[in-house]
Parts: structure tokens; sequence; C-alpha cells
């Protein structure tokens, strides 16, 4: 008919699938009773054949359980994404940009069947939204500060000056399957205190990435640079990255060097001001001594 468009539903149900991926982090997942995969709302169904119908083959990941191991793995693997989206603008950070979100799903489901553990894209997303949700509404009960020592020892909880009702929310938190709330703090945090760095985990994560279909466009500027090996190239960029750690320790041995100089002029200034202090109530004694004696020498000169 004319004026009118005609858009193909298969169309309709993954046009919003295809955003940048540091969009898709910052966003929360939906509730658990409509799970959705980005802007595509899935019907709640128990069934997993007519899930397995929607979202197509997922092979054996019904009969896998998601464990602290496991969840863990999964915020590993993005983190390390998200390191080489957030690099100094080159060429491959860009390219990476610009990969369509559910390649990048299923490079990360691919990583974790190569470590022996078969989730689809789509339960590896919900579950990292599951936790992050689990994450940012416990932060937002309690505070960070309060919330990480919460975490830590749960019996404080019952000290906090807050409404009985938020207090029991949080306790449904903290009972939450695969909390993993240090892990998750590290990975929204773009630090890695609490994700240990794994290099063969973070070679796996590129390769897959490259499997699914922009293997030639990330690494063709360093191929037009430098032809080298690919032990090579790895050993330097490992060697580069134990120079730029010995610089932050450099950096931070520094910054403690300097703090203990200036906690040093700190005690010389509070000495120097207690010295002060001390000499002008001496002064004041002196000077009451002789406002005093005056006072008798009147009394004796008017007698």
């Amino acid at each position: 008919m004319e004026g009118s468009s005609f858009i193909d539903p298969t169309q309709a149900q993954y046009q919003n699938l295809y955003q940048p991926f540091e969009q898709v982090m910052g966003q929360d997942h939906p509730s658990q009773g409509e799970p959705q995969i980005n802007n595509f709302t899935m019907p709640a169904s128990n069934n997993f054949d007519e899930l397995t119908i929607i979202l197509g083959n997922v092979g054996n990941a019904s009969h896998l359980q998601w464990t602290h191991e496991t969840a863990r793995l999964l915020v590993s693997i993005i983190s390390y994404i998200g390191e080489a989206e957030s690099s100094d603008g080159n060429a491959s950070s860009r390219k990476l940009k610009l990969m369509p979100i559910i390649q990048k799903w299923n490079a990360i489901s691919n990583v974790m069947k190569e470590r022996g553990y078969t989730f689809s894209p789509q339960q590896c997303e919900k579950k990292f939204f599951d936790m992050k949700r689990t994450y940012n509404e416990l932060v937002g009960l309690l505070g960070r500060i309060k919330s990480c020592e919460v975490v830590e020892n749960p019996i404080l909880l019952d000290s906090l000056m807050m409404p009985a009702i938020q207090k029991e929310e949080v306790r449904k938190l903290l009972g939450s399957e695969q909390l993993l709330y240090h892990e998750m703090g590290s990975f929204l945090n773009a630090d890695r205190m609490y994700l240990p760095r794994d290099l063969e985990l973070r070679r796996s994560v590129f390769r897959n990435l490259d499997k699914e279909g922009n293997r030639k466009e990330l690494v063709q500027n360093q191929n037009q640079i430098k032809r080298k090996d690919l032990s090579t190239r790895w050993n330097e960029v490992e060697e580069k990255s134990l120079e730029i750690q010995e610089k932050m320790l450099q950096m931070e041995k520094a910054r403690y060097e300097w703090m203990c100089a200036n906690r040093d002029e700190d005690l010389k200034v509070a000495k120097m001001r207690l010295e002060n202090e001390n000499l002008r109530l001496e002064n004041a004694r002196l000077a009451y001594q002789l406002k005093r004696q005056k006072t008798v020498l009147n009394v004796h000169d008017n007698n």
C-alpha cells in the first residue's frame, strides 16, 4: 500500500541488538519476570522448548547451573572486552566498538564453552545484568562504603539506622545467588583489584572476537606496520606491561615518601605552634606579675 512501509518481523525483533557494547553495559537488565535481550522483550516461560524456538539453538545450556566460579569467569571475560574498548582510541578499539553487540555475546559464550561451561549468549547476558542490578540496588540502599562493610560482615546491618523494610530488601540482596559484590565493583569502577589477570583468558577473548567476523579488521593496521611472529609481539606487550607496572610502583613509592615528608612538616608546625602558645602564656603570666607589683606599689604610696 502506498504511503506505508513493511517491517520484517524477524528484523523488528533484532533491530535494537546492534548498539555499542559500552552503552549496553550501562543499561540495567529488565526484571526477572520479563527476560529481555536488550530492547527485545521475550515472553516469560518455563518451557525450554518455547525459549529455544525464540532464541535459537542453545545446545546443552539448560543443564548447567551458574556457580561462583562460572559467574566470576563471566565477569572477567566481559572486563577484558571493556578494557579493549576503553583503550587509547586505536583502530582496533574503534572497530571493536562498532562490532554488533550480539556478536560480542556470542564470543563471550564461546569463551565460556572453551573453559567447559556451555551457556548460551542470552544466558550470559541475563546473568550479567542480574548481577549488575543486584550490585546497583545494594549500593543504592546502603551507599558504596556501607554496602562493602555489610557484604563483608552482614551482622553490621542490624546496627544501621534505616527502616526495617529496607533492611529486609538488603537481606534479600545479600542472599542473592552469586552476588560477587567485589568483582562487579571492580568491573564497574574499571579496576582489577578483585579481577586477577589471566593472560590465557584474555587471548581466548580476542581470539573469539576475531572468529565472530572482525579478525581481519582488528589486526589490519598492526599487520601493515609490522609483520612479526605472534609470540614475539605478545612478549613485547607483556614487557611493556611490566614497564608500566614498574613505573606505577615508583610513582606509589614517591607518593608515600611525599606523604611521610609532609607528615614530618606537619609535626614540626604543630610543635612550633605549641611552643608559641607556651611563650604567649609565659608573657601573659609576666605581664600579670608586673601589673600586680604596680598595684602593690600604688597601695604603699597612698599609705
